[in-house]
């Protein structure tokens, strides 16, 4: 899309009025536009033009909210806002409106560049893409009543924001992040699964330089990506262990409590079972704290393997999206702002990738610690395990009867089952191969396409 020389035209007067009707374009399609700080738009590709229907004398100097549909919960956009003033990248699918009232989808990577802000756009159509959907049309059920109480639309806005936190957690996430982590990686699939049904297109790119620096960038990225499943593996792991080993403690607590009660009931008879008893509730104490401390480094263990799968996804989109724009570019007229333009997505795709691989370094190092916190932890849980024998041979020797023999059973029980469970976490840990990116290749890539 070139920009205009001298002063960008006004955008016509007016709204258009939403229709049923989308503005369709293909998933095979990525587009993007840049805007300055106050989200006024600076430039775009030709794929963002045809599809919004504005010229490019429209879009340029226009407030990017132009195309903002009115479908689109107020809340989304504020923690967009929110997001990316941060400094830090944010996913959102959001609907877009035309400039003949028809609608069009996408799940937008917004990123932050110097001068302002990059959206890279791709077509969303995952089975969580319609959860979402659902979700934003409850979101806008407690907006507009707001409103149109004239309560104004900070109100609006703040109470949609915590419907949105407490839909976020009925729904199984934990944050946002956490799902707009998953939302980019099912989309990134979805999109992959349907292009393998599809004939590959030969590109008419004119600057076969530029061409060679876009695929050495693909297959970098793509081997980096690849390996995000044993990520998603893991992750999905230590979220199912994490309620058994929060309530773990307190189980524990429990049963050695009642191992208590049962040797106090025995009298004289059960002077060495409540000694025994007593070692066991204290052991069951410390294990309880264990798990405490235990289940925090799980939780960011969980915390870095989602940051680090966005940062990857977000590197591949930002690969694709460059070399679909220098494919493009060949395609097209010459044009002046191209070269700023490449520079942009160079510089997205660049902070993308150093992101990712600091912080897929960063889960690395997490969960080697949490090897070591898991390792210490099933020590701890084999103590238990032998005073429970302890226990028992007490209790068969002292004749103690069916009950406490039934709690001490109930407590081996326990303990085989969480040595099982976190064993089997701690192979998992040590299957993680080493998330490498060539740093060097790709830098010349990057190089070449900036020049």
């Amino acid at each position: 899309m070139q920009q205009p020389q001298g002063q960008a035209a006004e955008p016509s007067a007016g709204r258009p009025t939403p229709i049923d009707r989308e503005s369709r374009f293909d998933i095979n399609e990525l587009f993007f536009s840049t805007t300055n700080p106050a989200g006024v738009i600076t430039s775009g590709n030709d794929v963002f033009t045809r599809v919004s229907g504005y010229r490019a004398e429209e879009l340029i100097g226009s407030p990017h909210n132009l195309i903002r549909h009115p479908d689109m919960p107020r809340c989304i956009f504020g923690l967009l806002w929110q997001t990316i003033q941060a400094g830090e990248p944010i996913a959102a699918y959001v609907k877009n409106l035309a400039r003949d009232g028809s609608y069009y989808w996408v799940l937008a990577l917004v990123c932050p560049i110097r001068g302002g802000y990059l959206s890279i756009r791709m077509k969303p159509g995952s089975g969580l893409f319609h959860t979402v959907r659902g979700l934003y049309q409850q979101l806008l059920d407690v907006e507009k009543p707001i409103e149109a109480c004239g309560e104004g639309r900070k109100a609006a806005m703040k109470a949609s924001m915590e419907l949105l936190h407490q839909s976020l957690g009925r729904l199984g996430y934990q944050s946002y992040a956490h799902l707009m982590s998953q939302m980019l990686l099912a989309e990134l699939q979805h999109r992959d699964d349907a292009l393998a049904t599809k004939p590959p297109k030969h590109s008419d790119a004119i600057n076969g330089e530029m061409e060679s620096a876009c695929e050495r960038l693909s297959v970098g990225v793509n081997r980096f990506f690849s390996q995000l499943g044993v990520f998603g593996d893991l992750g999905r792991a230590l979220l199912e262990q994490l309620d058994f080993v929060r309530g773990l403690g307190r189980e524990l607590g429990l049963l050695a409590l009642n191992a208590q009660l049962a040797a106090a009931a025995l009298g004289d008879d059960g002077v060495t079972l409540r000694v025994v008893s007593q070692q066991m509730s204290e052991a069951a104490g410390q294990i309880a704290t264990a798990a405490g401390e235990l289940a925090g480094s799980m939780e960011q263990a969980v915390s870095q393997l989602r940051g680090a799968s966005f940062a990857i996804g977000s590197s591949r989109l930002s690969v694709e999206m460059m070399a679909s724009f220098v494919a493009e570019l060949g395609r097209r007229e010459s044009d002046p702002t191209s070269k700023g333009q490449v520079g942009s997505l160079a510089e997205t795709v660049s902070s993308n990738l150093q992101t990712a691989a600091a912080v897929s370094q960063k889960a690395a190092n997490q969960i080697h610690q949490l090897q070591f916190c898991i390792e210490g932890f099933v020590k701890q849980v084999r103590t238990l395990e032998v005073l429970h024998i302890s226990g028992r041979v007490e209790a068969v020797r002292c004749h103690s009867g069916a009950q406490v023999q039934n709690v001490f059973g109930q407590l081996l029980g326990k303990t085989q089952q969480t040595r099982q469970k976190l064993t089997a976490l701690i192979d998992l840990t040590a299957d993680l191969p080493p998330l490498r990116i060539d740093h060097s290749s790709l830098a010349a890539a990057l190089q070449q396409l900036a020049a």
